[in-house]
């Protein structure tokens, strides 16, 4: 028998299913319109908001800029430090498997006597920001006896022509001149970048450097300054295909004097390791066209993860412990090595760190210098500290002072805590060095870094660093 299925379920089955899909997708189209048009207010509503807060961010800095000048970055001396600190570390790290006495040149260094002359003690002002705690110096706080030359720091370079609108900050510091008139007044022009606005782009061409050399007479003439320092860290460095850089620097340099006749000063900022100076710079044609050079005899030696030992920031002479590349890593040395590649005595500012430099110890046991190190201290920032916390440091129990006496500097540790920095002492020792040397005089970096307001070392006198060198400038058998 054959038996016959009714067709009535399957016909209900074909009708049924599209009315239930024309349900799920009117569904699902209402639920995404709602989602886009939810998505749509909500960004709408976010760009009005962000919008508005533009306008008033805008507002703000326009009163800022108007009440307090343009806002500087929060650490423009910790930036420019730190890139010198990494740019010698990277220089000792390249030649520190030389350990053959052989290759030190053999420098003829001097017996020392004291030159009975008058030495110049520049000072390098770092313009303060407004969100920086340890850098609040303001001009009103430094005497205008106090140093013989005032370089403001700093101005930057864009489209090769000197970027500076710090004006209410150099009228601030052009009033010191009202009280002291042999004050001279400079302002630093930085660059430690590799984008196009650097020193290199400038350098590059004749119209480029003329850009530079006509915005800084401009900004000479408008803020009634002295001079210019060039501040290029560093000219064909690290090295790569850019030897020229050490040749254009000189055509700039010549440029600038050829404009600059004998009314403005020419300083430049230059290195202290022998590699980077014999790749950056060619010293006897540099004499013929600046006043004076600031050698940065420090740094020589900070925390970083491919060498990650304790050492002194700014030895003025060479460990008993030294080998090899190390032996020229102190500030006789360096000075030497400018001497005899020729720059006269006269015009070198031997430079000074008013700063310390902090690791964090491995072992608490081991605190002698090239001790292992896990980083930077927890105290300052990036290892770089300023004298007012070395005292502060100095003060708490426990810590521990050590001076050695070979290369003249101090060090102090607590704990894992470690630092290298310069005291009185310390830097009695530099300053006489520089008379018995009969140079120019000493170059400080930075005022800002001192007890400016004697409220924190023992001595409770503004300026302790910098008095002290000016002390023994002025007399170095006091």
């Amino acid at each position: 028998m054959v038996s016959f299925q009714s067709s009535s379920d399957p016909k209900y089955q074909l009708l049924e299913n599209p009315r239930r899909r024309w349900v799920f997708v009117a569904h699902s189209w209402a639920v995404f319109g709602f989602v886009i048009l939810s998505v749509s207010i909500t960004l709408i509503s976010l760009i009005v908001i962000w919008d508005q807060i533009k306008q008033m961010q805008r507002k703000t800095e326009t009163l800022d800029f108007v009440l307090f000048g343009p806002k500087r970055d929060v650490s423009d001396f910790i930036r420019v430090s730190e890139h010198r600190a990494l740019a010698y570390a990277l220089d000792k790290n390249m030649t520190r498997n030389y350990v053959d006495e052989s290759f030190i040149p053999n420098e003829s260094f001097e017996t020392y006597q004291h030159v009975d002359k008058t030495y110049s003690l520049v000072c390098y002002y770092v313009i303060p920001s407004r969100s920086s705690l340890q850098d609040r110096l303001q001009p009103s706080d430094i005497d205008p006896k106090l140093c013989s030359h005032v370089i403001i720091f700093f101005a930057s370079i864009e489209e090769c022509r000197i970027n500076f609108t710090d004006a209410r900050l150099v009228n601030a510091i052009a009033e010191m001149k009202l009280k002291n008139r042999n004050l001279k007044l400079l302002l630093s022009v930085v660059s430690v970048s590799s984008s196009e606005d650097t020193f290199a782009a400038m350098v590059s061409s004749a119209v480029n450097r003329q850009k530079f050399v006509d915005s800084a007479l401009q900004l000479l003439k408008k803020y009634s300054l002295d001079g210019i320092d060039l501040d290029w860290e560093f000219p064909a460095w690290p090295p790569r295909e850019n030897a020229y850089e050490k040749s254009q620097f000189i055509e700039l340099l010549e440029e600038m004097r050829a404009a600059f006749g004998n009314k403005y000063l020419i300083s430049v900022a230059v290195a202290a390791p022998l590699t980077i100076i014999n790749r950056a710079y060619d010293v006897a044609k540099m004499a013929l066209y600046v006043d004076f050079v600031n050698i940065m005899c420090y740094d020589y030696h900070s925390f970083v993860w491919y060498f990650p030992f304790t050492g002194p920031n700014a030895p003025l002479f060479a460990g008993a412990n030294d080998r090899g590349y190390e032996k020229t890593l102190d500030t006789n040395y360096t000075v030497n090595f400018w001497i005899n590649s020729g720059m006269p005595k006269k015009k070198i500012m031997v430079g000074v760190p008013i700063y310390g430099h902090s690791w964090t110890l491995q072992d608490t046991t081991k605190h002698d210098f090239g001790a292992p190190a896990d980083g930077f201290g927890s105290i300052g920032e990036k290892g770089f500290i300023s004298y007012r916390d070395v005292c502060k440091f100095l003060n708490t129990s426990g810590a521990v002072q050590q001076f050695n006496g070979d290369m003249r500097v101090p060090y102090a540790y607590l704990h894992r805590e470690w630092f290298s920095y310069e005291d009185e002492r310390s830097l009695f020792y530099k300053a006489e060095y520089v008379t018995e040397m009969g140079l120019g005089g000493v170059m400080v970096f930075s005022l800002n870094q001192d007890d400016f307001y004697g409220s924190a070392c023992p001595s409770r006198i503004s300026f302790p660093l910098v008095n002290r060198l000016k002390t023994v400038l002025l007399d170095d058998r006091l």
